[in-house]
């Protein structure tokens, strides 16, 4: 059971990676459909069925079809000669990158909890 939920981590979280940094926008959409599965993929490990199946039906089907139709009205070709860095990119960056260390040093100093400790 552990190896499905660090597969499916893994590609949902390199899919996201994949979400933000692609520059074709059908290429970035359809990683995010890719993302929402993983993400329903996991509540079927954690025996959410219910949860798994609106993740799938709500997110996976209905919004990922309004991104399609959005994309498909907006003028691709003008966006993208805008200018998509600005100078507050590199902090962006740095927060980012703090925050997830921040949350790696917490999930790595927490103490389980178990039921003998909880009942104290």
């Amino acid at each position: 059971m552990y190896f499905f939920f660090f597969l499916f981590a893994i590609i949902g979280v390199f899919s996201a990676i994949m979400v933000i940094t692609r520059k074709n926008v059908m290429h970035a959409a359809l990683f995010l459909l890719l993302t929402f599965a993983c993400v329903g993929a996991t509540y079927v490990l954690l025996r959410a069925e219910m949860l798994a199946a609106v993740q799938v039906l709500v997110y996976a089907g209905a919004v990922t079809v309004l991104f399609l139709f959005a994309i498909l009205l907006v003028n691709i070709p003008r966006v993208v000669r805008l200018r998509q860095w600005n100078r507050q990119t590199g902090l962006a960056v740095v927060i980012a990158g703090l925050t997830g260390l921040w949350l790696i040093i917490a999930m790595t100093r927490t103490r389980r909890i178990t039921p003998e400790k909880q009942a104290e």
